[in-house]
């Protein structure tokens, strides 16, 4: 996988790899495809790094909040008319950076200028977040009524109604490897499933058609 190296304030050196830019494009093209305000953005080329540009804005920015808690933003505060100078530009930036800020992302050394100035691995730390948060806010009883096959013997819907996204995904992922006959549980998404195995086995799962396990013996 080949990685971009970027210098960041202090001489630090940041890396950002194609891959990451390619999936952030399509994860945004099918979130916003039918978004009015974004409509002339999209959709984002995956292969090349114009996302840097039709960020500039704030528009793309914004609508993600507004995938992950609808409502964060009031979209008339948003410069939306003609031509936006950088001022406009800058404005709109703020509002999204801190109405990101208050659905739960983690804003460091972030601002409008560094969005403008197009400085990627500070870019693509954002919309991680948001891109993670938005997949998330899914994970419900109302959105996928079938994870309450999920509940363990004695446990009230309510409480695991309760539960945080993330307990119910890996819970919905050690589902599927017990289903596969796999001997492997996981208890996060870092170093649990950073060798591959897992995901390989639990994409089977679903598909085995669209991902075979032959490179596992």
């Amino acid at each position: 996988m080949e990685k971009t190296k970027v210098e960041g304030e202090g001489g630090a050196i940041h890396q950002y790899s194609k891959e990451e830019v390619s999936g952030f494009a399509k994860l945004i093209n099918s979130y916003l495809k039918d978004d009015e305000l974004c409509k002339d953005k999209l959709p984002i080329d995956p292969e090349t790094e114009e996302i840097f540009d039709k960020i500039q804005d704030g528009f793309i920015f914004a609508k993600m909040v507004e995938k992950i808690q609808p409502g964060t933003i009031d979209l008339r505060a948003l410069n939306t008319k003609g031509e936006l100078n950088i001022f406009r530009q800058k404005e709109n930036l703020n509002l999204a950076i801190n109405s990101a800020q208050a659905v739960g992302c983690k804003i460091i050394s972030i601002n409008a200028t560094s969005i403008i100035e197009k400085k990627a691995h500070l870019i693509l730390g954002i919309l991680w977040q948001q891109i993670r948060l938005a997949l998330l806010s899914k994970i419900t009883l109302k959105d996928n009524p079938y994870l309450a096959r999920l509940l363990k013997e004695d446990e009230e819907l309510e409480d695991f109604r309760n539960l945080p996204a993330e307990d119910k995904l890996i819970r919905w992922f050690n589902f599927h490897l017990n289903e596969a006959g796999h001997d492997r549980r996981i208890a996060n998404f870092s170093g649990d499933v950073k060798d591959g195995v897992n995901y390989t086995v639990l994409l089977n799962q679903l598909d085995s058609e669209l991902c075979d396990k032959s490179g596992l013996d």
